[in-house]
């Protein structure tokens, strides 16, 4: 599994470069050799899934049983496929000669629906269709914090909404127009209107349940008469800035719909892009077509400050 991961080059291989090869001691038991240091690699190999070599070779087809893994399983784990729908739902049962045996204390079967919208998701739930749903549309938070027979459990994750910046092209090539932008931008409300106050104003880069994290850094702040003073330093006043966020993200349209109006008070004009992600990632390969700023969500693979500070700010990865 972790040859062909490296073969592979794609997925949780970013997290695993620095596999080298590996050696079978014992049915259990192997010495992985790596190329050079690497901090996360433990971490990295709670995200290997182990496969079954020989069902995967006898499909491996061109590359290696991508394509045939697309629609089918070949797991080691306690649970096997019993039915897949594609972007509809997926269903398994407990697999009876599991390696690790069977307590009963387990679920036999369990069932996964997609939903294509929140509004499908809470109905759901409300009817009894699903007896839990996860990445619930925020306006529904309360609903079910105050309704009886239900538990709403909201985590504390290392998920940040970013606002990425062109700083080679434009004018937010100029510092002072990307620290305007900056304190233009109501975080208060934002939280409040997306998140229904779930959610905090970041402090610095690390998420604020990571290690390493400073709750004394600063946070970014409103104050529009900053913003405006520093687009008259900048002699920016009147320069259009294009925005780009993903209309099916109720975050980052509703992120949009509160800066939009409050660039024109401090000096700008602003350009709506409300795009799909493929062609917001197509305009990403030049920084001359890349938009001046882009709501973007990170999700760091693991609780580590490698995974924010290496991933995202290493110079090597613009």
């Amino acid at each position: 599994s972790l040859d062909r991961i490296k073969s592979i080059g794609t997925g949780i291989y970013t997290e695993l470069s620095a596999y080298a090869s590996s050696k079978v001691i014992s049915p259990t038991k192997i010495v992985i050799t790596l190329s050079s240091p690497y901090r996360t690699f433990l971490d990295a190999l709670s995200r290997v899934y182990i496969l079954n070599s020989a069902l995967v070779q006898a499909h491996a087809g061109t590359n290696q049983g991508q394509t045939w893994l697309a629609t089918h399983e070949a797991g080691s784990g306690p649970y096997e496929l019993t039915q897949f729908v594609a972007n509809e739902s997926v269903s398994v049962a407990y697999f009876k000669k599991y390696w690790g045996g069977w307590s009963g204390k387990h679920v036999a079967d369990v069932a996964w629906h997609y939903y294509t919208n929140g509004s499908s998701e809470v109905e759901a739930l409300q009817s009894g269709t699903v007896n839990f749903a996860e990445g619930l549309p925020s306006d529904a938070y309360s609903t079910f914090a105050s309704k009886s027979g239900y538990t709403l459990n909201v985590a504390q994750t290392g998920v940040q909404l970013y606002v990425a910046f062109n700083t080679a092209f434009g004018p937010t090539k100029n510092i002072l127009v990307r620290e305007a932008i900056s304190y233009a931008f109501n975080y208060e409300a934002f939280i409040k209107a997306a998140f229904d106050g779930y959610a905090v104003v970041a402090h610095g880069p690390m998420p604020s349940n990571f290690p390493c994290y400073n709750s004394s850094t600063p946070a970014s702040t409103y104050d529009l008469a900053k913003a405006k003073q520093l687009i008259k330093e900048a002699h920016a006043t009147g320069e259009t800035v294009s925005i780009e966020y993903l209309p099916f993200l109720a975050e980052e349209k509703l992120g949009y719909e509160l800066l939009a109006p409050t660039l024109p008070s401090i000096g700008l004009k602003t350009k709506p892009l409300g795009i799909a992600f493929p062609a917001y990632v197509n305009l990403l390969k030049h920084a001359s077509t890349t938009p001046a700023l882009g709501f973007i969500y990170e999700y760091p693979t693991f609780l580590d400050p490698n995974e924010v500070l290496y991933e995202y700010f290493d110079s090597k990865f613009i």
